[in-house]
Parts: structure tokens; C-alpha cells; sequence
């Protein structure tokens, strides 16, 4: 695959405890857990304007029946659930976006108010 086909890949991967799902590695009950709004709204609106939300989380495939449910209650649009992430404190990633700081938050809040077709 060329570099030029990767910035339009239909795919956004997005992480869920801590990122879509308020809870932190002393409380993660997600019985007990909201959504976090920005992040919520991102995802809709990434779903709204054609994206594939694939949730995808270090949680344990024990636990995907539990994820489908909250994900479900909360309304929450999604194409398919990957457990089994590596549990790590840092991801060194290229393709890494932190949707609420910096440049990425100007291109997230673009995608939120409709003005950007692929946020890149």
C-alpha cells in the first residue's frame, strides 16, 4: 500500500478505557463507566461523515461481551472490537493522534463541526 492510500484509510481505530470510556486502571468497571464527551462526539461524528470506528483495547477477549454492551447502551457507533492490546504506559506510534491537544485537536474539531471530509 502506498503512503497516499494510507492518509484515506475508511478505518480510525480508537482505544477505550481512558479515551472513550471514563475509567482509569483503578476503576475499570465499565458497568459503573459514561462515555467521555469529546471523544463520544469525535466518534459519531467520524461515523456520520462514512469512517469505520474499530474499538480497540488492551482489555481481555474475556471481556468483549461486557465492551459490546456498554458500547450499545451508550449508543455508541462502532464496526467491530479488537481486544488484546499491549498494555504499555507509552505507545511510540506513527500513526498516533491525541485528539485533544495541539494540531490534532484543530483537525478534530474540524471533523466535529463537519468542515473537514478526512482528517489527515
Amino acid at each position: 500500500m502506498e503512503w497516499e492510500e494510507l492518509k484515506v484509510l475508511k478505518w480510525h481505530a480508537v482505544d477505550l478505557d481512558g479515551c472513550l470510556a471514563d475509567t482509569s486502571l483503578d476503576k475499570l468497571d465499565l458497568d459503573q463507566a459514561k462515555p467521555k464527551e469529546p471523544m463520544l462526539r469525535i466518534v459519531r461524528s467520524l461515523d456520520k461523515a462514512g469512517y469505520k470506528i474499530v474499538i480497540h483495547t488492551a482489555r481481555h477477549w474475556g471481556d468483549y461481551i461486557k465492551i459490546e454492551q456498554w458500547l450499545n447502551k451508550w449508543d455508541i457507533p462502532y464496526r467491530d472490537i479488537v481486544c488484546g492490546k499491549l498494555l504499555a504506559g507509552w505507545y511510540w506510534d506513527d500513526r498516533a493522534k491525541n485528539p485533544f491537544c495541539g494540531e490534532c485537536k484543530d483537525k478534530s474539531d474540524r471533523v466535529i463541526k463537519g468542515k473537514k471530509r478526512t482528517p489527515d
